[in-house]
């Protein structure tokens, strides 16, 4: 059994399968790397997730326009509007697995520059900071 996974999307439970775990609905289609993180990151900010008329996957804002997978931003809300408080905790989940996934699990130090950025979200995120008025830009990967 191969350790590499295929990650598919199945219309009918609007949901994501991972090859690895057999038993894949009958119309479950193929989602490319790329396309899968930049489909999840736009749920993690607010989009939904919907089927085209093809059965693929699709992202929407919360006003049903369709976004591109090549137009996620890691700055853009595309949910329903949100204070800027709760903004910054769903940029900090985000920006936590982001460490956790380049610098932790490797056992890497965090780059300051990071590290900068999530004491910035955590103090928006917690209210101490009261003087921001917008988010900080996630560091350059």
């Amino acid at each position: 059994m191969s350790d590499a996974s295929t990650t598919y999307y199945s219309a009918t439970r609007n949901g994501f399968f991972d090859s690895r775990m057999g038993g894949l609905p009958s119309d479950a289609v193929q989602v490319p790397d790329t396309d899968y993180t930049a489909i999840m990151d736009a749920i993690h900010r607010g989009a939904l997730l919907s089927a085209d008329a093809d059965g693929k996957p699709v992202i929407k804002t919360a006003a049903e326009d369709i976004i591109s997978t090549s137009d996620v931003s890691s700055t853009a809300w595309y949910g329903t509007s949100m204070t800027l408080q709760q903004q910054a905790a769903v940029a900090l989940a985000s920006a936590q697995t982001t460490v956790s996934k380049e610098f932790t699990i490797l056992n890497e130090a965090t780059p300051d520059v990071w590290v900068t950025y999530l004491k910035a979200l955590m103090a928006i995120s917690k209210g101490t900071d009261t003087t921001s008025t917008t988010l900080p830009v996630a560091p350059a990967s």
